[in-house]
C-alpha cells in the first residue's frame, strides 16, 4: 500500500523539478548572463561574491528590501573596514544587482 503514495510523490517531484529547471534556464535578471557579472574563480575567496549571493536571494524572497542601504551605511559607520580587502568592486553600489 505504501508504494502508491510514494509513486505519486515521485511523479509530483518530477513535475516540480521540471518547473525549477525551466525557471533556472531563464534567469530573472538579464544581467546575470553577461560574462562581466559572473564571478571569476579567484573571487570566491572574497566576501563580496557571497554578499552578492545573499543580495540575490534576498531580492527573490523580499523584493523591496534595504540590504544595499544597510550595507552601505556600515561602510560609512566603520571607515576603517577596507572594501578592497573584502573584494568589493570600486563602483559596487551602482551595479544592477544592488539597484534592486
Amino acid at each position: 500500500m505504501a508504494a502508491i503514495p510514494f509513486m505519486e510523490w515521485i511523479v509530483e517531484f518530477r513535475v516540480v523539478l521540471k518547473r525549477v529547471r525551466l525557471q533556472l534556464s531563464k534567469p530573472l535578471y538579464p544581467w546575470i548572463t553577461t560574462l562581466e557579472n559572473i564571478p571569476k574563480q579567484h573571487e570566491f575567496s572574497k566576501l563580496y561574491v557571497h554578499m552578492c549571493l545573499m543580495k540575490y536571494l534576498i531580492n527573490n524572497i523580499q523584493p523591496k528590501n534595504d540590504f544595499t542601504g544597510r550595507l552601505d551605511s556600515l561602510f560609512t559607520k566603520y571607515p576603517n573596514v577596507d572594501p578592497d580587502a573584502l573584494g568589493m568592486k570600486p563602483n559596487w553600489i551602482n551595479e544592477p544587482l544592488w539597484q534592486q
